[in-house]
Formats: C-alpha cells, structure tokens, sequence
C-alpha cells in the first residue's frame, strides 16, 4: 500500500477522489464479503472475525463501521488502497444502495455515520428500518 500510493498518478487519483461532490456506494455487511473473499484466501477469515469482535454490521468502500456507525479499524481496513472514512464523510452528498433484510443493519449503521445522506433501496428495506 505505502509503494502505490508513493505513485503520483494513484496519490492524483486518490486526491480527486476527496474532492468529488458527489458518491454513488454500495453498502455491504462483513459476512456476505468474508463468503466472498475467505473462499480465495482462508487467512481472510481471521481478519473477518476480528471485525465481527469488534461489532462489524457493515462497510462502504471496504471502511467498516458499527451499529452506531462509528468506524472499525481492522486489519482490512489499513490494507485498502482507497478513499478512507473520514474522507467519505466530507462528500457533501454520498447516495447508498442497498437493499434485504440482510443489510438492515448495514444501512442503518451507514445512515448513522454520517456518510450515507441518500439512500436507494426497495419499500420491504424501507420500511424494516423505519421502525
């Protein structure tokens, strides 16, 4: 990670990235992603379940956050050559999508940040989290 982002073009890359006024993210939740990703690499799985310790409903960006929506550093997360949290937080405007009864509470730890201002999901999402 250190070595990419010495690279001008991805640190050029990685400075437009905080400047845009508007994002369009998918929220996830760890255990749909730990499926994913612990099937190529099984030492994954270690980093997953120090995630879920740490109370881990979901990510945007690969930058995972609490119920609460407040930020969980792991592993993974110093891993991820990308925009981070706090950076994520500063877009004026970040559209979310999501939707199942899965992500609930991704989407509501996302809505709890801060980060997600919009959401994009479907009404039997809708009205599971607005109650």
């Amino acid at each position: 990670k250190k070595i990419l982002t010495a690279d001008p073009q991805i640190g050029f890359a990685m400075d437009q990235a905080r400047r845009v006024t508007v994002g369009l993210v998918g929220i996830g939740e760890p255990s749909s992603l730990a499926l994913q990703l612990t099937d190529r690499d099984p030492t994954v799985t270690k980093e997953f379940e120090k995630l879920r310790e740490a109370g881990a409903v979901g990510d945007i960006a690969l930058r995972f956050f609490d119920m609460d929506g407040k930020p969980i550093k792991a592993g993974l997360s110093e891993l991820v050559l990308g925009i981070e949290f706090a950076d994520l937080k500063r877009i004026p405007n970040v559209v979310g999508v999501a939707a199942g009864a899965r992500k609930r509470d991704a989407i509501l730890g996302a809505i709890r940040s801060g980060i997600v201002k919009t959401l994009v999901t479907d009404l039997a999402t809708a009205e599971s989290i607005s109650t």
